[in-house]
């Protein structure tokens, strides 16, 4: 059994990839080889940051995953058809109307006729996206999907489950840094018996998943909340140029084994930050360089000022303050391309050469970098 490929898909995706690559400092990617490859899988995942979530999910995947998203944005025909090509599937609220949740059903039915033909789905099991570090109670649609295709029974198909764990440095400054974590994968069949209540089945999956889940992310749990958000930033703030992996690790190890009980905010970080092998970078320490950076920011920043300015006109109109890096990475994607595009053909077409064409492409390149360094030093210098 085996997902249809899509030639597509896959172009869109390295396109998408590439812009990650330039949107995001560090994309740490950890438990490739814990994914199924010959199985329906589902990636149940927490969900911290929108549209992006599927994307950095997606960023080094062996597999084409189909995957929900929120439904108001395929109200028009033509972006409903390019969603459709690129796997998005979507799902209905309550602001959509109490009438188009009823459409969830089918919705259900299709993504569970896709497992059974052998595709993989990411779903975001808690139904919405938060921005509190800790792993809320899960739907029980993944579970009632799930008992639905084992009760089948059908060619022994059985689902595949992948715990998938997102973790951002922060889920509004960019570029930021994320970690996402492919734990591994649950043999649901092993849960399943068809003389048991469905209930208690969705009940036992669900628990199970959960546990798995919150095993790969930074779990910090709801019990006095405020204090360890805290003691989370400090670490953050005292590691900024450390290995996002290493940070990861050993906000998990505090956290996660802490996420149902207080803990002191008068924590000693110290022997914390002593487990960090800090790396500075004194690529600026010299007053050359850090005139002729100055430079070329300065003209970065007037040629790609039309990018800003949509971006301000635009995020103006967004209330959800989760939305707006999705937001933020969807212009930057097709802006820059677009932009850089208008900027080559006046240039070939002033000049009347391609050689000044490409020169200006490699130009226009180099300073995007100097526009991404500048931003990064205004996040993350010590």
């Amino acid at each position: 059994m085996a997902f249809k490929y899509s030639i597509w898909y896959s172009l869109f995706g390295k396109f998408v990839n590439a812009g990650l690559t330039h949107f995001y400092r560090q994309i740490k990617v950890n438990g490739i080889d814990n994914i199924p490859l010959n199985q329906p899988v589902i990636f149940a995942a927490n969900h911290q940051n929108a549209f992006l979530d599927p994307l950095v999910i997606s960023y080094k995947m062996p597999l084409q995953p189909y995957f929900v998203v929120r439904a108001d944005v395929f109200k028009s025909t033509l972006m409903a058809n390019f969603f459709n090509s690129v796997k998005m599937i979507p799902i209905y609220r309550i602001r959509d109307g109490f009438s188009s949740l009823q459409k969830n059903d089918e919705i259900m039915d299709k993504i569970q006729g896709l497992l059974e033909k052998g595709e993989s789905v990411i779903i975001f099991c808690e139904g919405s996206h938060a921005e509190e570090d800790f792993l809320r109670p899960l739907k029980k649609g993944m579970a009632r999907m799930i008992h639905n295709i084992l009760a089948k029974n059908k060619d022994n198909v059985y689902p595949m489950v992948v715990p998938v764990g997102i973790h951002y440095r922060s889920k509004f400054d960019i570029p930021t840094d994320v970690c996402v974590n492919f734990g591994n994968p649950i043999n649901t069949r092993n849960y399943f018996d068809e003389n048991e209540n469905p209930q208690k089945f969705y009940a036992k999956i669900n628990s199970v998943i959960y546990e798995a889940l919150s095993n790969e992310m930074v779990d910090i749990g709801e019990f006095d909340y405020q204090t360890k958000a805290e003691i989370r930033k400090r670490i953050l703030n005292e590691n900024l140029n450390s290995d996002f992996n290493e940070v990861f690790k050993i906000q998990k190890e505090i956290f996660n084994k802490n996420k149902n009980v207080a803990i002191s905010d008068k924590l000693d970080l110290i022997s914390v930050y002593s487990r960090f092998n800090l790396s500075k970078s004194h690529f600026l320490n010299n007053k050359i360089i850090q005139l002729i950076f100055k430079f070329l920011n300065i003209f970065s920043l007037i040629l790609f000022s039309p990018i800003e300015f949509l971006k301000v006109k635009i995020l103006n109109k967004i209330k959800d303050p989760l939305f707006k890096p999705s937001i933020k990475f969807a212009i930057s994607l097709f802006g820059f391309p677009i932009l850089f595009l208008i900027y080559i053909v006046v240039g070939v077409l002033l000049f009347e050469s391609y050689q000044i064409g490409c020169l200006i492409l490699l130009c226009l390149y180099c300073l995007l970098l100097v526009y991404k360094k500048n931003k990064e030093i205004k996040l993350y210098s010590n």
